[in-house]
């Protein structure tokens, strides 16, 4: 049996339907890596793509207290593929963490955010902090991710969904 999860931008394009296309797609394989790595280089030969276009970069947001959904299985006479991805919390969480292009209204990590706002039905900031701190530890929640969160909830949900400024909240997201 294959087993990986995938994220981001294939998430946003297969489940939710929130983009056309994502550049690569970011996997974590949890069994028959051979295998697939394998399956994986023939179809980059065949068709001529970019040997990284499954690419396991992805690792380095992986949460200690993961959540996947299944995305589905596939078995016969013994064999099989799994695929799994992150709930929308957790896509949430790893997109804010990663946070490129905060400067860029072209990042499509800014996008996907603001999609999984909507989608979550986030209202504050103090949520969508709380939904972070739910998947990583405060040491590992960056300045850039608490002030990024903030300056994209403002926009999108208004000033009053950063009100925990005066409240001296902020204290326990920073890293």
């Amino acid at each position: 049996m294959i087993e990986f999860s995938v994220y981001g931008g294939t998430v946003m394009v297969i489940e939710y339907e929130a983009r056309k296309m994502t550049r690569d797609v970011d996997v974590v394989i949890h069994r028959g890596a051979s295998f697939l790595r394998a399956i994986v280089d023939e179809i980059a030969r065949e068709k001529e793509w970019d040997p990284g276009w499954l690419n396991d970069g992805v690792k380095g947001f992986i949460s200690s207290n993961p959540q996947f959904q299944e995305m589905f299985t596939i078995e016969e006479d013994g064999c099989g593929l799994r695929v799994l991805r992150p709930t929308p919390e957790y896509l949430f969480a790893m997109k804010a963490m990663a946070m490129r292009g905060l400067d860029s209204e072209n990042s499509s990590d800014i996008e996907d955010i603001r999609f999984l706002v909507k989608s979550i039905g986030i209202k504050s900031f103090d949520e969508a902090a709380d939904i972070v701190a739910s998947f990583y530890p405060k040491s590992q929640i960056s300045p850039k991710t608490t002030f990024g969160l903030q300056e994209l909830l403002e926009n999108i949900l208004g000033p009053e969904s950063v009100v925990q400024r005066e409240t001296g909240h902020e204290d326990r997201y920073e890293g």
